[in-house]
């Protein structure tokens, strides 16, 4: 009796095996088909792997997917749902019914079937983005943004889109668009702040920035250089004098920057500073030797070959539309010799209007003294910054190597209200003052 009932449980598991293996058998070769079926199209395969396994959401969603795109969504929505009553929870599952159901028309069932979704998974990103895509469809742009600012508050690569969309659904206005957004982190605010540069938003930029705590240096770079490039003048010069402190020196329009050199550095940064430009052959240094006056005073070594067109050093300088300035600056030279001197030019900082628009007297040549120099230039209306800056004189000759030193001091620039051009003063200034044309 015993050999029977162990002969008999032994019966059963096998068949219990071979039962299992042939479910498992048929469900891979239900999957195998619903894939076949994906790929190709083939209805007839996503019904054999219905046929197969009819207890498989797999499969139903299989087919489901392929009526989709035969545009027979009323059977999609039908084996959704089965599938649905098969694997409630999958969140995945809900979302393709309401995709499914919007294209068949059934827009509130759609809804309500994201909403679900979500429920099932608030943290995750495609309910909140699905949700948001059929929103803006039916037309509802703000319930739709609430949606898509959701979804990038999980996966913040999507913010470029949901601000782009957020532009659009308030047509560029930049308080509601950040009432809107709320952005909550550094880079939510940074990524808003260069969206309202490159988007001529200026002022709603550096509003933001200001309330961006410990700004990175390389964020800082980032900010000031969309600054310059949009040519928003003032409100790059407003940042780049926030960096510095309280310096009311760097926030005035038509003050140069350290016009003396007494700050003892010299950078390759971007900004309203002095700018050096690293170039081969040539030595800038600041020398306490050779100054004018105060500290320090710029010393420039060329050591042979130079390009006359680099700019050796140069400063960014914010100023005032339709107003007449006078630049002076003192100058003297040790050993300098060279078929093409140096000079100094002030330049539109509007790359709409780059020309040189005036340039001192080439600068002295061989062994000199200090000599002090004057020219005087008059901005248009559109002008808000021009660029000072030390080059050479074009040469006459292909090559035109240049030997010695150069030193430069006492920068400044002052507004006059006199428009006509003025008359050489040469009884205080050993080189007279020079008129330029309007920026």
């Amino acid at each position: 009796m015993l050999r029977i009932v162990r002969f008999a449980g032994v019966a059963l598991c096998l068949i219990a095996l071979v039962l299992v293996t042939s479910h498992v058998l048929r469900t891979g070769q239900a999957r195998e088909l619903a894939r076949a079926g994906l790929s190709s199209g083939s209805l007839a395969a996503a019904d054999e792997a219905v046929r197969l396994s009819p207890g498989d959401p797999e499969a139903y969603r299989a087919r489901a997917a392929t009526l989709v795109r035969r545009n027979e969504f009323s059977l999609a929505v039908g084996d959704l749902r089965r599938a649905i009553a098969l694997r409630p929870r999958d969140y995945r599952l809900w979302i393709e019914l309401g995709t499914a159901l919007d294209k068949q028309g059934d827009t509130e069932s759609a809804l309500m079937a994201l909403s679900e979704a979500q429920m099932l998974a608030p943290t995750y990103v495609a309910p909140h983005w699905e949700a948001g895509l059929l929103l803006n469809k039916l037309g509802h742009q703000s319930e739709a943004l609430k949606e898509f600012r959701s979804a990038s508050l999980v996966q913040p690569s999507l913010l470029p889109k949901v601000i782009d969309f957020a532009w659009e659904t308030f047509a560029g206005n930049a308080e509601l668009i950040q009432q809107a957004l709320e952005p909550k982190t550094n880079f939510e605010r940074l990524s808003l702040s260069l969206f309202f540069i490159r988007n001529e938003r200026p002022a709603a930029a550096l509003s933001l920035i200001r309330s961006i705590n410990n700004l990175t240096s390389h964020d800082r770079k980032q900010l000031l250089g969309e600054f310059l490039r949009a040519e928003q003048f003032n409100e790059a010069h407003e940042f780049w004098a926030d960096g510095l402190g309280n310096s009311r020196e760097s926030r005035t329009e038509g003050v140069i920057f350290d016009g003396g050199f007494e700050r003892a550095k010299l950078a390759d940064e971007i900004g309203f500073a002095w700018r050096l430009n690293r170039i081969s052959g040539i030595q800038v240094t600041l020398d306490r030797s050779g100054k004018r006056a105060l500290n320090n005073s710029l010393r420039i070594d060329w050591l042979g070959d130079s390009n006359p067109s680099d700019e050796v050093v140069s400063q960014l300088v914010l100023v005032a539309p339709n107003t007449t300035y006078q630049l002076s600056f003192a100058a003297r030279a040790e050993n300098l010799v060279t078929g093409g001197a140096p000079m100094i030019t002030v330049t539109s900082a509007h790359r709409a209007n780059p020309e040189s628009v005036a340039a001192s007297a080439k600068l002295p040549l061989g062994t000199t003294g200090w000599q002090s120099d004057t020219l005087e230039f008059r901005t248009t209306d559109s002008t808000r910054a021009i660029r000072l800056a030390l080059k050479r004189a074009n040469c006459a000759e292909q090559l035109c190597p240049i030997f010695g030193s150069l030193w430069l001091d006492d920068f400044s620039l002052m507004a006059t209200s006199e428009v006509a051009p003025l008359k050489a003063r040469s009884s205080k200034l050993q080189t007279p003052i020079r008129v330029a044309q309007r920026l």
